[in-house]
């Protein structure tokens, strides 16, 4: 894939850091706007390039295709997961832009997200967003698109956000309306109260239906006692 045309992009080769999508200095809460898609384009097509590169030289070797391939898989998974990740960004952020965008015009649709869940999935998108950025930071500032100054700004920024979607935790987890047969697990609780509900859960376990398991008298009380047997007959 040449560099400059990539899933329909324009884009310059190599930007420096000057070119960045935001200033080092800007510490407030970002709205959603294109600086994440930017540096997770330019992430992406350094990405390809790479892979591209590396597959190019294995062929130089005189290597079969197959064989030139496989020994670029490396890169080429690296590329792939910089393209899914640029995609599944894509695609949330114009959701949330679509229906924030008829929101100001006083456009509202059944299709639309409503004004609280469009106001806590743009905090999603944005921590989504800036939490790869930090995961994947090697990748952002490998080329120095990125600096450190910049990087430590995209984590206060992260901060800033858990503080905001903290209090919507229960209910983003509770949208994906996983029923509990299937969570077998009794740590979602609205009242906080979890470690009570998880000792009465663990209550209800077949293996805890004797105050001491079968197991412990067949092989483990004699071991413990005084006088058992002081070898093992390993």
């Amino acid at each position: 894939y040449p560099r400059h045309r990539y899933c329909g992009i324009n884009a310059s080769p190599s930007p420096s850091s000057s070119s960045s999508p935001f200033p080092s200095h800007h510490h407030q809460l970002w709205e959603l706007n294109d600086a994440q898609l930017e540096m997770y384009r330019q992430r992406a097509l350094r990405m390809v390039e790479l892979a591209s590169k590396r597959y190019q030289q294995e062929l130089g070797k005189g290597l079969p295709r197959g064989s030139a391939w496989n020994n670029s898989s490396v890169e080429m998974v690296q590329a792939a997961k910089a393209h899914c990740h640029l995609t599944v960004l894509s695609v949330f952020h114009s959701v949330v832009k679509r229906s924030s965008s008829a929101h100001a015009q006083g456009i509202y649709k059944p299709r639309l997200l409503t004004p609280p869940n469009l106001s806590a999935l743009s905090n999603l998108c944005n921590l989504y967003g800036w939490c790869g950025v930090v995961e994947y930071s090697g990748d952002f500032c490998n080329d120095g698109y990125v600096n450190q100054d910049q990087l430590d700004c995209v984590k206060q920024q992260v901060y800033s956000l858990l503080k905001e979607i903290r209090k919507e935790a229960v209910s983003l987890v509770d949208a994906f309306d996983f029923p509990d047969e299937v969570l077998n697990s009794c740590l979602g609780r609205y009242d906080g109260d979890v470690y009570t509900h998880l000792y009465q859960w663990a209550k209800k376990s077949p293996r805890n239906s004797k105050p001491v398991h079968d197991v412990y008298q067949k092989h483990l009380k004699g071991l413990l006692l005084p006088g058992g047997p002081s070898k093992s007959k390993l």
